[in-house]
């Protein structure tokens, strides 16, 4: 069809597509009204007024034909044109962003690293950058974690510093920060070449959608050549782990290990391997069944115990599968600080509730270092004590005094009012979280939130 439309209109159709028609000699309306009367003239003298033998079908025909001829003399004397957009040569540049990460280093094009296929691609023969040299000024760059310009010669684009050991990859970064240190001055286009594994943030994909929103306003085109094999790529990734800072010897953690699962792979049952400095703690088999086949990472429960106290770095690795394209990014680490103390912790009830004993009994059979401190109110100035340091702790059933409460690491508000504490013991609780860094949690229950009218306490 291109061929065919080349031959009988001199131009392919993706010349028509981007030009627009036109007419080089363009009559006067006056004179378009003249011809226009002249037609319908022309028409009424010889067809409508005289009463000739032949039949209406054979007029009509005979009209439209003269019509049509007279039409198609008229439309090549007002010469029609094409009007096509072109570039002066060199006169703007045009930005090439390459992606330098490691995924760059998978070997799915055709048996060849993808890096290597975008070295041949842009100083190969035939040479894209030497085609588009033509007409713009090259302005390359690698991205992986940030930019950096690469070296232009006189052949083309020095494409030898690509080397794919880029740790992260982040194309919303690398377009943001070409468009805040290069500008949009004479910028005509960017060209971006990358494999799409953005892997700096959770939040990439929407990052990349602004930025191309911002080039978008500033009238300047994004274009992309894709890289890489996308159907056959399978892949487990720890994204990211959930996990608290500090920890208490002996105590079981709890965390959430966000994995993300690419194509067809089968990871119903996986084992995760949980070192401590080098030292495998344990291992644990996972269900993988909860993972999607892509997309959002998806939390999968993570249990281990601390081995001994100090500032470790802990390794969550899971055991590679059958079929996957990459295994670089199975493990992730988590520097956590584990500590041998004894935290105290104030739990205080009005009222008898199976709260209470459930509290002590799971902490002490899972918490050995952390000591409970309760206190459950029996009657009016009356209280239950447990884990007590001596007779005269806590006979009020709350600390008076701010030093008192300050010995305690975290307090524990159960189904007890507000009007049972004074006004100065309701500042020392604020106190303890603001000044002194403390835990305050609020379980709940009949006497408690607004039932306990907390509200503006």
């Amino acid at each position: 069809m291109d061929r065919m439309t080349e031959f009988l209109f001199k131009y392919s159709r993706t010349v028509f597509a981007r030009g627009e028609l036109s007419l080089a000699n363009r009559p006067a309306w006056w004179i378009v009204a003249a011809l226009v009367v002249a037609l319908f003239l022309f028409v009424y003298i010889f067809y409508v007024r005289p009463d000739e033998r032949s039949g209406g079908r054979i007029r009509v025909g005979l009209m439209a034909m003269r019509l049509s001829l007279l039409l198609f003399i008229l439309l090549l004397i007002m010469r029609p044109v094409l009007v096509t957009p072109t570039i002066i040569p060199r006169s703007t540049s045009l930005a090439i962003l390459i992606d330098n990460s490691r995924s760059m280093r998978l070997t799915d094009e055709g048996g060849k690293a993808r890096i290597e296929a975008v070295r041949n691609l842009l100083a190969g023969e035939p040479a894209l950058a030497g085609r588009l040299g033509r007409n713009f000024r090259l302005r390359p760059y690698q991205f992986a974690g940030g930019i950096e310009a690469l070296p232009v010669n006189s052949t083309g684009i020095e494409v030898g510093g690509l080397s794919a050991e880029g740790a992260v990859s982040d194309p919303g970064g690398a377009l943001e920060t070409l468009l805040q240190d290069a500008g949009s001055t004479g910028m005509a286009a960017v060209l971006l070449i990358s494999d799409g594994a953005a892997n700096r943030n959770q939040a990439n994909g929407s990052r990349t959608e602004d930025q191309l929103r911002a080039y978008k306003s500033r009238g300047i085109p994004v274009f992309t050549i894709g890289v890489g094999e996308r159907d056959r790529f399978r892949d487990l990734e720890l994204a990211r782990i959930a996990l608290p800072r500090r920890l208490l010897i002996g105590s079981a953690v709890n965390a959430e290990l966000f994995v993300r699962r690419s194509g067809d792979l089968d990871a119903d049952r996986l084992v995760l391997r949980i070192s401590e400095d080098g030292r495998l703690l344990k291992s644990q088999n996972l269900d993988g069944r909860q993972l999607g086949s892509g997309g959002d990472p998806r939390p999968l429960p993570v249990e281990f115990s601390p081995g001994s106290p100090g500032i470790h770095r802990y390794s969550f690795e899971l055991t590679p599968i059958e079929g996957e394209t990459i295994t670089e990014n199975n493990s992730i680490e988590s520097l956590i600080e584990v500590t041998d103390g004894n935290p105290r912790l104030l739990h205080l009830e009005g009222e008898p509730r199976w709260e209470y004993g459930k509290l002590r009994f799971s902490l002490a059979k899972n918490e050995k270092n952390l000591v409970l401190v309760s206190v459950l109110r029996s009657a009016e100035g009356k209280f239950y004590r447990q884990g007590v340091g001596s007779g005269s702790e806590l006979t009020t059933g709350f600390p008076l005094k701010i030093e008192e409460l300050f010995e305690y690491d975290g307090i524990v508000l159960g189904s007890i009012e507000a009007n049972f504490f004074s006004y100065d013991q309701l500042r020392m609780i604020e106190q303890f979280a603001g000044r002194r860094g403390g835990g305050v949690l609020a379980l709940g229950g009949r006497r408690a939130f607004g039932a306990g009218r907390y509200a503006g306490t």
